[in-house]
């Protein structure tokens, strides 16, 4: 799932809050960060059949003391976070673990199993 390409650091996301496709800029920014095994957990912690029937495009009618679990377990690619000058706290896990699962959504919508 992870990517070669340049480090999208903390200061370029943030320099388009407010834009337009802010939206796009966060999704893109906490991707960056997300692995395979990153993907395969957050599936296996949230559930497939749950993430699959979110209807919010935040998931955020899934609890969020299930995606604040997390933060115990969730591997991630934290040395990408601080090489984006940012650093890795609650908020970060949340925001990775629901990009992952966009991530894995994404890839159903294809036919990727």
């Amino acid at each position: 799932m992870q990517d070669t390409q340049t480090v999208i650091t903390r200061k370029e996301y943030m320099s388009h809050a407010g834009d337009e496709d802010s939206s796009s800029w966060h999704d893109r920014y906490y991707r960056q960060f997300v692995t395979d095994d990153t993907v395969r957990y957050v599936v296996q912690a949230i559930g497939a059949d749950r993430i699959s029937a979110s209807t919010d495009p935040h998931m955020n009618d899934i609890p969020l003391k299930q995606w604040d679990y997390l933060q115990y377990s969730l591997h991630f690619d934290r040395d990408k976070v601080k090489d984006a000058g940012d650093f890795v706290s609650l908020s970060t896990v949340v925001c990775v673990a629901k990009a992952a699962a966009r991530m894995w959504l994404d890839a159903q919508a294809e036919g990727v199993r």
